[in-house]
């Protein structure tokens, strides 16, 4: 850990036990953007601010996914200037392509790069990146510079989840939710298609969803139905993961049963409903719902659905209720919660996550950051929406775009990456999240069949099975493609054949490693 600065640990400590967290003060953010702290003084701020004063300038590097918005630097300025006496640090933002995320954190951490934190998440570098020891252990840092946060982290239970081998390994997200799968469809469609209403939560079973769908495909068959996901199998039978309580865990075609009290992970076609779920793929091709250049057409789902050239689509509890970015601005839809009595598990706190590289040279700095943002409105404001009436505006207590800007448009808001960073004390409504939607969204994950993984915060080490692994994976993509775009003839014959060479790749094999490492997970738990 980096010693400068260490005479002041004694006045830092002072410093941060005074902020005020608002979830727990109850405080409200102004016009400003500015939150009065209940529970502090005056004199408390001013021994802050003396305090605080003594910290040796830094240059915080932080690494966030997607595009650099054009205001970044600007609004970044502005915070380094607003809160120099808490933090006396100056900012280095930097964004990397989504598509090159992963590799490019992997590059430079192998490299040898120096930076402080990054965004990341379970579904993307976060395992790798641990696995490599990429990222700075946290257990000494965060009780020192960041109290308030590890005493509420540690009090939801999330810190567990990026906690490996005893080490914390990250600063997860604050929010809770369940992606439990809801069917979505556009009623505006519907209407100029003269199809009847169909009732808000009536598709609750895989039987329910068939009938929507054949009733779309011959009132609008000029649109797409079923576009395929050819780089996940998983994705294209979710419904059938719902109905029969199993849940992917986004490894190699990897699941377990959520009704096994040992999280027994078992390989995809190794379930008792793949084989029929595939069939299920091949009559939707039959049916001509499923287009015969699926293999070839690379736009994703999420397009057609924008552009309104698919009428519904699978999504979660969030996107069923967020108002989605529709190019038809009269764009409207209802929805309907598969099998909503079926077990489903929560998101879980390694979502969206910061992390601090190995290499940082100001971790204690960059955790008295997150300790900030976690107690402070107005710094969560201009880290989020930017400068007042020039990146946002308030219309009330909403934040909005400046007149004239949208989110396609926009010089700063909507940036890529902030989710890691989102704390539900203090997220204003904008136009996609209406006001109380993330307090809804947690009440959504908080019913009694809505549960926690028991495996949360596994990071499988794939080290004794990587060319296993390797196998696995080009098998899935050169058998499972066919399948799951619906053009094979004899469905139960080419899964067979893909399970022979499954196993004989070595699927037993990565099972047996994956659940001994479950067992020693569990193990360490109890």
């Amino acid at each position: 850990m980096k010693k400068k600065g260490f005479k002041i640990i004694a006045m830092m400590l002072a410093v941060v036990m005074t902020a005020c967290v608002a979830a727990a003060c109850g405080s409200a953010g102004t016009e400003s953007g500015t939150t009065a702290q209940a529970g502090s003084s005056t004199g408390a701020a001013v021994s802050t601010a003396a305090q605080s004063s003594e910290l040796e300038p830094v240059t915080l590097k932080f690494y966030f996914m997607n595009d650099k918005k054009s205001a970044t630097d600007e609004v970044w300025n502005a915070i380094s200037e607003k809160f120099q006496k808490e933090l006396n640090a100056k900012f280095e933002i930097n964004f990397i392509p989504a598509g090159d995320y992963v590799n490019k954190l992997m590059v430079m951490s192998v490299a040898g790069n120096d930076w402080d934190a990054n965004y990341d998440g379970g579904w993307m570098a976060y395992n790798q990146m641990v696995t490599k020891g990429a990222y700075m252990d946290l257990n000494e840092l965060f009780p020192k510079y960041a109290p308030k946060l590890y005493s509420e982290l540690q009090s939801s239970g999330s810190l567990s989840a990026v906690t490996v081998n005893g080490n914390i390994k990250a600063v997860p997200w604050t929010l809770k939710g369940n992606e439990h799968p809801f069917i979505v469809w556009r009623t505006d469609l519907l209407k100029k298609a003269g199809i009847a209403d169909i009732p808000k939560d009536s598709v609750k079973t895989i039987e329910d969803l068939d009938k929507l769908i054949d009733t779309l495909h011959k009132a609008m068959p000029e649109l797409k139905m079923v576009i395929p996901n050819m780089n996940n199998i998983a994705s294209n039978i979710l419904p059938y993961f719902v109905r029969d309580e199993y849940f992917d865990l986004n490894f190699h075609g990897m699941t377990i049963n959520m009704n096994d009290p040992n999280s027994t992970v078992v390989p995809i076609e190794q379930t008792p409903f793949f084989k029929e779920s595939m069939q299920h793929i091949k009559r939707q091709f039959d049916s001509g719902l499923i287009s015969k250049d699926a293999m070839v057409d690379k736009t994703e789902a999420s397009q057609y659905w924008n552009k309104g050239m698919i009428p519904y689509t699978v999504t979660s509890h969030e996107w069923a209720y967020a108002k989605p970015a529709f190019t038809d601005t009269n764009a409207a839809i209802e929805s309907s919660q598969l099998y909503p009595e079926k077990k489903y598990y929560n998101r879980s706190p390694t979502g969206n996550l910061m992390a601090i590289s190995k290499n940082s040279k100001n971790p204690e700095r960059t955790m008295m950051f997150f300790e900030l943002i976690n107690g402070n409105q107005e710094l969560y404001d201009m880290v989020m929406y930017g400068i007042k009436d020039k990146t946002y505006v308030l219309n009330g207590e909403a934040a909005d775009f400046p007149s004239g800007m949208t989110s396609a448009t926009s010089n700063y808001m909507e940036w890529g990456g902030q989710w890691a960073l989102w704390k539900p004390q203090f997220m204003r409504p904008t136009a996609q999240y209406s006001e109380g939607f993330w307090t809804r969204e947690a009440e959504f994950a908080s019913t009694a069949n809505h549960i926690q993984s028991p495996i949360d915060g596994l990071s499988f080490d794939d080290t004794n099975i990587k060319t296993e692994l390797a196998k696995r994976d080009q098998i899935l993509a050169e058998l499972g493609k066919p399948l799951v775009a619906g053009v094979e003839r004899d469905v139960d014959k080419a899964v067979d054949e893909m399970n022979a060479k499954l196993k004989n790749a070595g699927s037993d094999k990565i099972a047996e490693e994956l659940n001994k490492q479950v067992k020693a997970f569990l193990a360490a738990r109890k």
